[in-house]
Order: structure tokens, then sequence, then C-alpha cells
């Protein structure tokens, strides 16, 4: 605890809009410091995201993002030698043996990520993947209807006895796309900001930079279906679940501020009246 209480008491407020107080890696270098193996453990598996998205990146000839574990070099070996990365990538390297074949079918490796590291996973890390494979999920069965492409196809590595994907699948015999109500505030957002990038963007943002701080909040309450009652004290400011929060958020808003200062300029009136209307507010803090 008296590590934990120490980094606890030098992670500063996170605003959404504002310049990240503390560096990613400034961050990364207080867990590696602070936090026990275990602890580390649970960070690197939010990195490892980041190592798979290099994966595409590697195959395209694109940089790599520096939020992985992996360097350029680290990542070649890795692939060579298959370490560094959990089995699920090397049956998906196994069964599509081409870098056109890998890069076509994408999209089930980032499924897999999400699917097996939620698996294992427990408390705030648990739960946050969910989240994310939901909003996942939500988007490829809006944009299958929106394209009137199958959803059945766009869905097919997802398996269909999952309530949820049963449900966007029943979405397809539908004229117009009628989410259940629990998704309905996602929806608002996809529905009035799909023509728009960088507003679908923020909005975007914003929500999931709330949601991630509900589940921080309310600890494994969200990492089912279940009616599981809130476990994690909002007391409790030093834990590993409010620390993988941070992180989440932190990464959230240097996202926000990279593409904000590349695209937001000739957009910026609108994109803030449009995320006061989308989501209630356009500042957000986390109480940490």
């Amino acid at each position: 605890m008296g590590k934990n209480y120490f980094i606890g008491t030098l992670l500063p407020d996170l605003e959404i809009g504002q310049p990240a107080p503390i560096s990613f890696e400034k961050l990364i270098q207080l867990f590696r410091d602070g936090l026990s193996t275990e602890e580390n453990r649970q960070v690197e598996v939010i990195r490892r995201y980041f190592d798979i998205e290099n994966l595409r990146a590697y195959w395209k000839g694109d940089i790599l993002n520096p939020k992985g574990l992996l360097n350029k070099q680290e990542l070649e070996e890795s692939l060579f030698f298959e370490k560094n990365f959990p089995r699920y990538v090397f049956q998906f390297l196994d069964t599509y043996e081409t870098v056109d074949l890998r890069l076509k079918h994408f999209a089930e490796l980032i499924a897999a990520y999400y699917r097996e590291e939620a698996a294992s996973a427990k408390g705030f890390l648990k739960a946050y993947l969910i989240f994310e494979r939901k909003l996942r999920l939500f988007q490829v069965a809006f944009r299958a209807f929106q394209l009137k492409r199958s959803l059945l196809e766009e869905l097919h590595f997802e398996s269909a006895d999952e309530q949820l994907v049963q449900t966007l699948l029943d979405l397809e015999d539908g004229s117009i796309f009628l989410p259940p109500e629990e998704y309905e505030e996602l929806h608002y957002i996809f529905k009035n900001n799909a023509n728009t990038p960088i507003k679908l963007f923020q909005a975007l943002s914003v929500y999931r930079f709330t949601e991630v701080q509900k589940i921080v909040n309310c600890g494994v309450a969200m990492q089912d279906d279940s009616n599981m009652a809130c476990s994690l004290s909002l007391q409790d400011d030093f834990s590993i679940d409010r620390f993988l929060g941070y992180l989440v958020q932190l990464i959230i808003i240097e996202k926000w501020n990279e593409l904000n200062s590349k695209d937001v300029g000739r957009h910026s009136d609108e994109c803030g009246v449009d995320l006061e209307k989308v989501c209630g507010l356009h500042k957000l803090k986390r109480d940490i």
C-alpha cells in the first residue's frame, strides 16, 4: 500500500481538452518503480493492444506506436522466435500465413485480444476489456447496417451464441437500426456524428473517458451482464484498478490532443457545440 499511496499522490487530475499533465512514459516509469510484478502484468495487458496494432503497422511498413511493449527489433525477434505474444497471436499467424491475408483478417486478431485477455483478467482490467469489446461490436454493427453489409459476414469470427452478438445479428432484419436500450447513448453518438469523423472521435472519446471512470468507481460491477453490486470503495484511490483506469484515460487524452492538433482547428466551433450536445458537457475531470 505504501508504494501505491506514493504513486497516487503523484497523479494530477486529467481533463479532456487540456494538455496531459503527465506523459505516458513518465506514468509507465512510475508503475515500473512502484507497482508489484503482478500489477505491472495488468499494465502490460493494456499495452499489448498497441503491440498487436503494431503488427499491422509493421506489415504495412508504417511507424510503430511507442505505447507498445516492443520496439521494431523486438517485434521482429518476437515473430521469428515466437515469443513475447500470447498463444492466440501465433494461432492467428498460423491460420493466415501471408501478409495480405493477415491484413485482410486483422479484425479477427483484435477480437481475439479482447476475448482472450478478458477471459483471464479480473477487476477493472476485465471490465474495461469487456466494455471496449462491446463498443467495437456495436461500431461494426452500426457501420455494416449503414453500408448495407451483411452483419453475419462482418461478425463471422464472433460466437453467434453470445447474447450481444445475437442481438446485433437480429438487427439485420429490420428496416431501421434499433439497438437495445442500454446502447441508446452510444447509438445517439454514432447517428449524429457518423458523417464527420473528427466529431465522432471527440464524442466517443468523451464517452469512453466517462465510462472508464464509471468502471473504476464500480469495480467489478461492469464485468458482465449480471447484477453484481459495486464492490470497489470510492475511497480506494490507490488501488491498481484506479491506476489502470488512469492509464486508459491518459491514453484517451493523448490521442485526443494528437488528433485535435492536426485536424480540429477548422472544426473547433462545431465540435465544441456538438460535444456538449452529445455528452452534456465538454470538460470532464477524474477525481483521483
